[in-house]
């Protein structure tokens, strides 16, 4: 791989086919190699894996938690109206609602961060910035699993058992992260976990309803 010895500019040699220097882009900008499997691996299996070890310094081996949520949420957004023809967003043509949403899930990350450093005291709040990043990264991997089966479920009806699964796995998931980045007790960490969800799902209830609202 070469590099300017002034700048550190890496250089790309543009005067090739367009497939491999696109490639070459998609590589770069979404970190597309062993990092990112290596990332989704561990935050899939072991929650609050990915936190405990960017807190504790050990980051080279992963994906940064804010390439990741982007990666994953663009996709998320990007196959949203592939996973669930039947939605609000495709059979108004309003691709301005998912737009929206994106923008606003994005900006609820540093809130929902807040909240975190409200109930745990004695952390930071980078920290807890960076925790709910990857929250919401696993989050989304688990709801692009689970629109599909709602939007089949009235001809197949034992798929509402498999979205209970999906569901039950990212409550559990959220939970023993907590536990674990945070290190209280069960008890602490579950009522924690109760005021946690009840405050963040009012207020993206109302911002929600406030930006359909202001589209329809």
């Amino acid at each position: 791989m070469n590099f300017c010895p002034r700048c550190g500019q890496r250089n790309v040699d543009y005067n090739k086919p367009l497939k491999p220097v696109l490639s070459e882009m998609l590589h770069e900008s979404l970190d597309i190699d062993g990092r990112l499997f290596t990332t989704i691996r561990t935050l899939l299996l072991q929650p609050g894996e990915l936190s405990i070890a960017y807190r504790s310094g050990q980051r080279a081996r992963f994906t940064p938690p804010l390439r990741l949520y982007f990666v994953i949420s663009i996709v998320f957004f990007l196959l949203l109206p592939i996973l669930d023809p039947a939605s609000h967003v495709v059979s108004n043509d309003d691709s301005r609602l998912v737009d929206h949403y994106s923008k606003i899930m994005f900006l609820l990350l540093p809130f929902f961060a807040l909240l975190l450093t409200a109930l745990f005291q004695n952390t930071f709040y980078l920290s807890n910035l960076v925790f709910s990043m990857h929250v919401h990264s696993i989050a989304y991997l688990a709801i692009t699993l689970i629109i599909p089966l709602e939007a089949r479920e009235s001809e197949y009806p034992f798929l509402i058992l498999f979205q209970f699964l999906l569901m039950g796995y990212l409550v559990v998931y959220l939970l023993v992260s907590l536990k674990r980045f945070y290190e209280q007790s069960w008890a602490k960490t579950g009522l924690k976990f109760i005021g946690l969800f009840l405050l963040y799902a009012s207020v993206m209830g109302i911002i929600f309803d406030y930006a359909v609202h202001q589209l329809v």
